[in-house]
């Protein structure tokens, strides 16, 4: 018992993950950790499909890594030039969400198997999983095309932004 007491430290404050932590002198005084967990343990849970998220994970690990780790240091300072200038009222709420998504829309590009305009949904990451795990040149391809156009979309935002800001 003495692990689930760590979790109550106020400085830590985190869900124990046995309900007899609150039967304890330093779970008595924490009825709201008590209420919360109470609360978790009655939400019931999220259906997760096992077998699909295998058939497209490795698809989705590959393009966020391509559009935005590999891209981070062209996405983060257009991110905060729009946050700062939402938080600074120079933009309208309707400015913010437009440029939001022109960040995060889906990116365009062309697949290495059919030489066809597609863009990143489930159903293409379902499709591509594979080829990317077994074939090099299809996820060379697929890396520098996902990292390239999340560049040049995070560039467009930021030409964007100056527009609404007039500069």
């Amino acid at each position: 018992m003495g692990g689930q007491l760590v979790w109550l430290d106020p400085n830590i404050n985190r869900l124990p993950i046995n309900p007899k932590v609150f039967e304890t002198p330093e779970g008595a005084k924490r009825p709201d950790l008590k209420k919360a967990l109470e609360e978790v343990q009655y939400a019931g849970g999220i259906e997760f499909n096992e077998t699909l998220s295998t058939l497209w994970v490795t698809a989705v690990m590959y393009y966020f890594k391509a559009t935005l780790v590999d891209a981070h240091d062209d996405l983060q300072p257009v991110w905060a030039q729009i946050a700062k200038a939402h938080l600074e009222k120079k933009i309208t709420q309707e400015q913010f969400n437009k440029l939001v998504d022109a960040l995060t829309a889906p990116i365009t590009f062309t697949d290495p198997l059919t030489n066809a305009k597609t863009t990143f949904t489930l159903d293409y990451a379902v499709k591509i999983s594979k080829h990317l795990a077994q074939d090099p040149s299809v996820f060379q391809n697929l890396m520098n095309q996902w990292r390239e156009a999340a560049r040049a979309r995070y560039l467009s935002a930021q030409q964007l932004l100056r527009q609404m800001l007039g500069s």
